[in-house]
């Protein structure tokens, strides 16, 4: 029996938007899947298949627990049940390893036919490199870029942590001044002088207890904040 104009028409509208949707899904630099409201992959692109090592044809149909393993699906649960729930929902899951970590930031949108949820678009992104700038902006900003001990404002950061965190009758600071060091610039050099300073720091550093707190205010000005005492 042939297919009514019509019929044909709207299968290949249909087929039009699927490759519109494989197009777009395809240039995006991010998995992206369509999870049905039983949990099981409708769609996924490639970027998908090569983050689990499967083929589309090896995912299509499976649960989500087949495809990434259980205790990867308890991490993502509550806000994959968020989306089923209606609710859009974005977060962030890391990946320590021997290698560092790695980051994956994820977002569920829900998917809506007729008004009510049929499951969720889950899309995800790599933002590793993203991350480890913002800790090396952030170690930048509170660190002495000489010695590598905290700066003023990375000291005062580390006091205030600990004053809130209910440690305040049990600090103690220490204030530090060289002797002396004027001369070692004057005489041999401000090079000298810088190691000079790195040393002490480091030394500094290796004879303090773990929970203290070192820092450089300045010059040859040195603090030491310890704790539990």
């Amino acid at each position: 029996m042939d297919t009514a104009p019509d019929d044909q028409a709207v299968q290949q509208q249909l087929q039009r938007q699927n490759d519109i949707l494989s197009a777009i899904t395809e240039a995006l630099p991010a998995t992206v899947v369509i999870v049905d409201a039983q949990g099981r992959y409708r769609f996924v692109n490639s970027a998908f298949e090569r983050l689990v090592g499967r083929a589309a044809s090896d995912i299509l149909g499976r649960s989500a627990a087949e495809v990434l393993g259980t205790e990867e699906v308890m991490r993502r649960k509550p806000y994959m049940q968020q989306a089923l729930a209606g609710q859009a929902v974005g977060f962030v899951l890391d990946y320590p390893s021997p290698q560092g970590t790695r980051w994956l930031a994820l977002h569920c949108i829900p998917l809506k036919l007729d008004g009510v949820v049929d499951g969720f678009v889950g899309i995800s992104q790599d933002i590793t490199a993203e991350r480890r700038e913002q800790e090396r902006l952030a170690h930048l900003a509170e660190r002495d870029p000489l010695t590598g001990l905290y700066n003023r404002a990375g000291f005062e950061q580390r006091v205030g942590i600990r004053v809130s965190g209910g440690e305040r009758h049990e600090l103690a600071l220490l204030y530090i001044d060289l002797d002396h060091f004027k001369p070692v610039n004057d005489r041999l050099g401000h090079a000298a002088g810088d190691q000079l300073l790195k040393v002490f720091a480091l030394r500094l550093s290796e004879a303090v207890r773990a929970a203290d707190e070192v820092a450089r205010l300045g010059g040859d000005e040195v603090v030491i904040l310890l704790g539990g005492v």
